[in-house]
């Protein structure tokens, strides 16, 4: 499966500490959701499934970064089950603008969602190519060979003003019979301040009929706390970034942000075999075995992972290059 993922290197990034004045992504949200399994059971309206219950995707904005001087949600992505869940290394620039959503991808911001638009409209959007990761209604058919970019349209059939721990949040319903074979992803409902409550980016317009089909559950802020489905459980567990917790509480890496030497730094009995640095996108930058040091001088700025192979097992790392 394809991952890693949906910005590509930008010109300048920069993590600070404030947060959004945005009413979208602030730092701490959290989208949880659950996902299509092959096998199972399903019943749409509430939790009570058979092999549905163990496979949930949670987005997670980490920090507030900027991007060519915008202020941008850096939104990282965990899998696993409802109690368990890891990162996969997977995350999404976005950013808000006059009530309009917008992902990096290559340098360049794509509209997701434009709540300024009304019953009858015709919204342009954009996906990228992997957004079936995120999709509730299939597997991922991810395509390398295919544009790195979907361009569909959706047109408004409806919308509403729905009152959110006191708070007024315009609701959006989709035209769910508009499409063409020209648009190559389906919305169905998005909520202000919370984006699609179908897949993060949206469905696929061919979904799998069969199997356990997925489920927008929740989303939780520092200001307020939407619940699709009323029995379901919103409790958010704590998430790692690693299956090995003693691999990620003694493995670290400094000075994050590192300006020139990145330095691997090992307790106890960890041995370090070899480790990989990628860019954003998946790209494989370098493979060095059994050194604890690494010279960022030749990466351009931006957000690197690092895989760390020891005998005890991997461990992924992530940081950014001033």
């Amino acid at each position: 499966m394809l991952k890693r993922i949906i910005q590509t290197s930008f010109f300048l990034l920069f993590v600070i500490s404030t947060y959004s004045q945005s009413t979208y992504a602030p730092v701490g949200s959290n989208w949880k959701q659950r996902n299509w399994v092959e096998d199972g059971n399903q019943n749409l309206e509430t939790c009570e499934t058979t092999d549905c219950t163990e496979n949930f995707t949670h987005f997670v904005t980490t920090s507030i970064i900027k991007v060519t001087e915008t202020e941008c949600s850096l939104i990282e992505v965990f899998k696993g089950s409802k109690d368990n869940l890891v990162s996969t290394g997977d995350s999404i620039i976005v950013k808000e603008v006059d009530n309009r959503i917008f992902f990096l991808h290559d340098n360049q911001f794509y509209l997701m969602l434009d709540f300024n638009l009304n019953a009858g409209d015709t919204m342009t959007f954009y996906a990228p190519n992997n957004f079936r990761e995120f999709a509730l209604r299939s597997y991922d058919l991810t395509d390398p060979s295919l544009n790195s970019i979907y361009k569909s349209r959706a047109v408004i059939e409806s919308t509403e003003i729905i009152n959110i721990d006191g708070q007024d949040r315009k609701l959006m319903h989709f035209d769910k019979n508009y499409f063409n074979e020209q648009d190559s992803v389906l919305l169905f409902d998005a909520l202000e301040g919370v984006g699609n409550l179908s897949g993060f980016f949206g469905e696929p317009g061919i979904f799998v009929a069969g199997g356990c089909h997925g489920r927008f559950i929740c989303y939780e802020d520092n200001v307020f706390k939407y619940t699709d489905i009323e029995d379901c459980d919103c409790i958010f567990p704590e998430m790692t970034t690693s299956n090995n917790n003693y691999l990620n509480n003694n493995i670290s890496i400094y000075p994050n942000p590192v300006d020139d030497i990145l330095t691997i730094s090992t307790e106890g009995d960890i041995q370090i075999q070899d480790y990989k640095i990628f860019d954003i996108n998946g790209r494989l930058i370098s493979v060095q075995h059994n050194k604890s040091i690494f010279s960022t001088s030749e990466l351009d700025s931006g957000v690197y992972f690092i895989d760390i192979n020891t005998l005890q097992g991997s461990v992924r790392k992530r940081f950014f290059k001033l």
